[in-house]
């Protein structure tokens, strides 16, 4: 077996949004940690355990059963499987921090949160850090960014559909899941006090300080993302789309977020077309 040589492994599970000349991901860099946003290496092999949620050439539930089978009847069930998943993770992701001579690996693969419970258990050393945003903003750049800035396109989009509630609804109350090894900082806080805010996410991860990390993280489109909410959804189809997406969501949901539906529903309703200085 090849050299592997030692690393620290972290998640980072955020919703996919461009920052500027960089993504909301690609904030968090820093010279000592790899940051992957684009390898999906852990979906697919934790998928193959779920009953629903993926979609293949073969059929996947017959095979999810087949291997289920397999798993209790020859290797007491699951622990195995997440456990090679786990090796595959440690000599994979090893080989990368070997090349790039880095000591830490953050997975920033999109779709983390889709899988973020099994996650916690392969790997009971990783630690995870979630950026918490507010439903309108994320809403908004979708619309933006996916749609051309036409919501009637968003349904086309599906897997973007899909992630608007998925992200939230499986990262609610993911603290009290995961305790001391989750973390979940505030996208607005990010944009106002980024020293601050990278600095807890770095000791959080681990790694060293490195006032490096700031210059490299290319924020400034930060900014332009919190406020476009505020003059893009005043329009009624706009409007009309965002207040069905908040009531969709549910207070529970929203509320994990550190928002309240009725206070959301209440910015809403006082947009205009001109509205950066709107509470």
């Amino acid at each position: 077996m090849s050299n592997i040589c030692p690393f620290a492994l972290s998640f980072l599970v955020t919703p996919p949004l461009n920052v500027g000349a960089t993504t909301l991901a690609g904030s968090f860099q820093h010279p000592d940690a790899l940051l992957s946003e684009g390898c999906s290496l852990l979906l697919a092999p934790i998928y193959a355990l779920r009953s629903q949620g993926i979609r293949t050439e073969y059929n996947a539930l017959e095979a999810r059963q087949s291997l289920m089978n397999f798993l209790n009847q020859n290797v007491s069930g699951v622990d195995p499987f997440l456990a090679g998943i786990r090796e595959m993770a440690r000599h994979v992701y090893g080989q990368a921090c070997m090349r790039s001579g880095k000591t830490h690996f953050i997975d920033a693969t999109f779709r983390n949160y889709y899988i973020i419970d099994e996650l916690a258990q392969a790997f009971p050393e990783a630690s995870f850090v979630q950026v918490r945003m507010n439903p309108l903003t994320y809403l908004s750049a979708t619309i933006r960014q996916e749609c051309d800035g036409k919501p009637d396109r968003l349904k086309l989009s599906d897997g973007r559909y899909r992630d608007l509630y998925g992200a939230y609804r499986h990262l609610s109350n993911a603290h009290e899941r995961f305790g001391e090894r989750f973390l979940a900082v505030e996208h607005e806080e990010l944009k106002e006090q980024p020293a601050r805010i990278l600095a807890q996410v770095h000791h959080h991860l681990g790694l060293p300080p490195a006032d490096s990390a700031i210059a490299l993280a290319g924020m400034e489109g930060l900014q332009e993302h919190l406020d476009y909410w505020r003059e893009s959804l005043y329009r009624e189809r706009f409007a009309a789309i965002a207040r069905d997406y908040l009531l969709h969501l549910g207070e529970d949901v929203i509320s994990s977020q550190g928002y309240t539906q009725a206070d959301l529903l209440e910015r809403l309703a006082t947009l205009g077309p001109d509205c950066r200085s709107c509470p």
